[in-house]
């Protein structure tokens, strides 16, 4: 133990380096550089304005309410569409009747008819045309 007390004397009595420190360093100016600082004009901060903001915001709504209702007529919307299904299969029946159809051919034209049928999107609704009074509906037509 007295082995630790006399390093520990030992070092409290040791002198402690002098710390120095450095005077300040001013700026090297060069005469470029002095008169560029002197020429400069004092800017003031620049600050959004309020009517910048209600057109910003403006847009944007205007824009998100586009988009909206674009989409909801695209995915959403129940679209209807008109086949005259008598029409189409008095056609067929004429046309087999008159020998000018096969029994292969009317198997293909049901077969069209399927195909056109089942691959109308899933939001349209296909309703007969004895039914609509209006010809500005859609009309689903199916190539003979």
């Amino acid at each position: 133990m007295s082995e630790i007390v006399e390093v520990q004397e030992i070092l409290s009595e040791s002198p402690k380096p002098p710390v120095e420190v450095a005077p300040p360093v001013a700026p090297v100016q060069t005469p470029a550089t002095a008169a560029s600082v002197e020429a400069a004009p004092v800017k003031t901060p620049e600050y959004v304005t309020t009517g910048f903001l209600y057109k910003v915001v403006f847009v944007v709504a205007i824009m998100t309410s586009l988009l909206t209702v674009f989409t909801y007529d695209r995915v959403y919307a129940t679209k209807v569409m008109v086949f005259d299904l008598q029409d189409y299969l008095t056609k067929i029946r004429t046309d087999a009747a008159n020998n000018k159809l096969t029994p292969d051919q009317f198997k293909t034209r049901l077969d069209v008819l399927e195909s056109n049928v089942l691959s109308v999107p899933k939001n349209t609704i296909i309703i007969t045309g004895d039914v609509i009074l209006g010809k500005n509906a859609k009309r689903l037509v199916i190539p003979e």
